[in-house]
């Protein structure tokens, strides 16, 4: 059974960390709560019921917050800067990251935010420890259904829409990406996507399960504008066309499957290997960029060989620069 209150006390706990003193009448809007409710609960923020022991756990850790339920009143924590910072082995670090994600599963849309930044502190910390390797790609936000409702009503009014976009970094981090624009199609399968129209000439791809605090604006797309996007976007595809490649990889390189849509991955000898369509020669060059020694070889490698060569080229003229100085 999944503690839902544990969940929103841990998400307050990483906002008020990240965002300094914030007023409560504005904390109170962030987590959808009335301002008496989430007083309420401030007041009750770090004592846990172990319901299977019948005891309970109160935390020397406090925040200032009034004692009346005034939305102009500030919270915020208390001073940290004496506390010493905590020291986890990998295995309460594998335990705490995955306890995250657990929640990240059951929790509501305002409380997303603020514990991927935790998570991502921990993932951070991991990385500069050297042992970023062990770590897992975040979970892919549950797909709320004010989401979808919104998305949907979007699409058939026209109307534009703006939302955070949780993109996968190599770092195995989720970082927030605003996106504005037209929501024109929505495709169903494993991971359903919504096909955005930027209101000029492009069409850019979104996993519904990574868009989150989606709100309509006031813009409405014109009927025709609007039917010539749709007709743009269903000319798309659900597969991309384009030269079929194969990667082969070490396992740094999963975050590819979080980020590329239509990518396939199985497992072989102990590598990762990646097939996609490719149809932007120069896209393709710069995710090999991010990919790095991470990348073991291409097939076909015809899909590189040309790029190659020409790097050599602009290498050796360069080194010339040198030779005759």
């Amino acid at each position: 059974m999944i503690d839902l209150s544990l969940a929103r006390k841990i998400s307050i706990l990483s906002y008020l960390y990240s965002n300094g003193p914030v007023e409560l009448g504005k904390l109170a809007k962030h987590y959808q709560m009335s301002v008496a409710d989430l007083h309420k609960e401030l007041f009750e923020l770090f004592v846990v019921e172990f319901v299977d022991s019948g005891g309970w756990y109160e935390s020397t850790l406090a925040i200032s917050i009034d004692d009346d339920a005034d939305p102009d009143s500030f919270v915020s924590i208390n001073d940290v800067s004496n506390m010493e910072s905590p020291s986890f082995t990998l295995a309460e670090v594998i335990s705490l990251i995955g306890a995250i994600d657990f929640l990240l599963n059951a929790v509501e849309e305002p409380q997303y935010s603020s514990l991927y930044d935790l998570r991502s502190l921990l993932v951070d910390s991991t990385n500069r420890a050297g042992y970023g390797a062990v770590l897992w790609q975040p979970p892919a936000l549950v797909r709320a259904h004010g989401v979808t409702s919104t998305i949907d009503q979007a699409i058939e009014t026209r109307c534009e829409v703006s939302f955070q976009y949780w993109k996968t970094t190599q770092e195995g981090n989720a970082l927030p990406v605003s996106v504005h624009g037209y929501p024109v199609m929505l495709r169903s399968g494993h991971h359903p996507i919504v096909e955005v129209f930027d209101g000029e000439v492009s069409i850019r791809s979104f996993r519904l399960d990574r868009m989150a605090d989606v709100e309509l604006g006031l813009n409405i797309l014109a009927v025709k504008i609007f039917q010539k996007a749709q007709r743009q976007a269903k000319n798309l595809g659900q597969d991309f066309d384009g030269i079929r490649v194969t990667l082969h990889c070490d396992f740094r390189a999963r975050w590819v499957l979080e980020s590329v849509p239509g990518v396939e991955a199985s497992l072989s000898e102990d590598e990762l290997v990646l097939t996609m369509n490719v149809k932007n020669r120069a896209w393709f060059m710069s995710l090999l960029v991010r990919l790095g020694e991470s990348v073991h070889s291409v097939e076909p490698y015809s899909i590189v060989s040309a790029e190659y060569e020409g790097i050599d080229r602009v290498l050796q003229h360069y080194a010339s620069f040198e030779e005759r100085c």
